[in-house]
């Protein structure tokens, strides 16, 4: 009779994934050490995943991600994400996936996992703009990268000024307000609410 497979062993291996590679890096982040750090066998490690790369894969993909929901607005949905974004980042899991855009260009047998990585999290993101279109707050024929680009790089950049620091709700929340004022500024956008046009529509990539 089949033995059946214990679910959270699965989750152990996937959490100590995380931890192996946003502490170690990608030179570490091997079976044994993900075996080691989520005290299972190596066995257990090797049934699941064929090579390194699958279980990083498999780990990020099940990381949670802040999600871009619906604030009513388009401003209040890029303030809400991005000040998430910016507590995210500064966790462990988002020091993983940081280390893991760094490694896609130096390791390509990484780039296999990016669709299943990426996809329904740049659907999310984009989802703002998409939104913002429906209310007929941004144009339906103009490109809306530039405006996520200078918001989620505004954040991501201050993170990384700071990697000690650990922001706080209201920290973030601030420094976002800030950020969308000052990128819907750049745009040649009225600052207040509600934003009516934009030069931004296709969305990360």
């Amino acid at each position: 009779m089949a033995r059946t497979r214990d679910p959270s062993i699965d989750a152990r291996i996937l959490a100590a994934a995380i931890d192996i590679y946003a502490a170690e890096g990608w030179a570490a982040f091997t079976f044994e050490s993900v075996a080691r750090c989520a005290a299972v066998g190596k066995p257990g490690v090797y049934r699941r995943f064929a090579s390194r790369e699958e279980l990083l894969t498999a780990a990020l993909t099940e990381l949670s991600w802040p999600a871009a929901d619906d604030h009513g607005s388009l401003r209040d949905d890029l303030e809400h994400w991005s000040a998430a974004m910016m507590r995210w980042w500064s966790t462990p899991a988002g020091a993983a996936f940081l280390r893991w855009q760094t490694d896609l260009r130096f390791v390509p047998a990484l780039t296999s996992g990016y669709p299943a990585v990426m996809g329904s999290r740049l659907d999310s993101v984009n989802g703002i703009l998409h939104r913002a279109v429906e209310r007929g707050e941004l144009s339906s024929d103009d490109d809306h990268t530039p405006l996520l680009e200078m918001v989620s790089g505004a954040v991501l950049t201050r993170v990384l000024a700071a990697p000690w620091s650990r922001p706080s709700a209201a920290t973030s929340q601030a420094y976002a307000a800030d950020v969308v004022t000052r990128a819907v500024l750049a745009e040649g956008l009225p600052p207040g609410r509600p934003i009516t046009r934009s030069r931004v529509r296709r969305g990360l990539r």
